[in-house]
């Protein structure tokens, strides 16, 4: 079988969008070329996706990187993995208020899901696969699990309960 993660990470923030206003002045103000080709590579970034792909007839997996239909990524083999796992993780974002007081931060949470995979190790690690809401996250660990013949645990609550036992 073969797995794909269905929700890639964008790689657009606002940081990338400044930068291309940015390359879009040079390209008018000061010199026609560095701004066309800088404005070039700031799109090329823009554009980029990137998400997790598993080979399990094979035995392997990767990190890729999507430009377009060019698709980069090195594949490496899958480690020994005991089961997918779904955890809520806290997404926070620091925001300053203007004040009297040098820093104060204004609370700023949201919860999301991520889905991983835990390998059988002596101490065992996690392979990050997609952060999503708790539905898209369930269901993406069920397929993934369904794939690669593992478990699903739901430890989005204190009490870890398994969604489908591994056969």
């Amino acid at each position: 079988m073969y797995y794909r993660s269905k929700e890639v990470q964008q790689r657009f923030n606002i940081g990338v969008a400044i930068v291309f206003i940015i390359n879009l002045s040079l390209m008018v103000f000061v010199n026609l070329l560095f701004g066309v080709l800088s404005t070039i590579i700031t799109l090329g970034i823009f554009l980029t996706k990137a998400g997790l792909e598993i080979d399990t007839e094979s035995g392997k997996m990767r990190r890729y990187y999507q430009f377009f239909n060019y698709i980069s990524g090195t594949w490496r083999k899958i480690p020994a993995l005991d089961y997918v796992t779904v955890v809520r993780v806290m997404m926070t974002c620091k925001k300053y208020q203007a004040s009297s007081a040098k820093y104060v931060q204004a609370e700023s949470s949201d919860y999301r899901f991520r889905v991983n995979l835990v390998t059988k190790e002596e101490r065992p690690s996690v392979i990050k696969v997609m952060t999503t809401d708790k539905n898209n996250a369930i269901e993406e660990a069920l397929a993934l699990g369904e794939s690669l013949g593992l478990g699903v645990v739901d430890a989005t609550t204190r009490d870890r309960k398994w969604i489908k036992q591994s056969v």
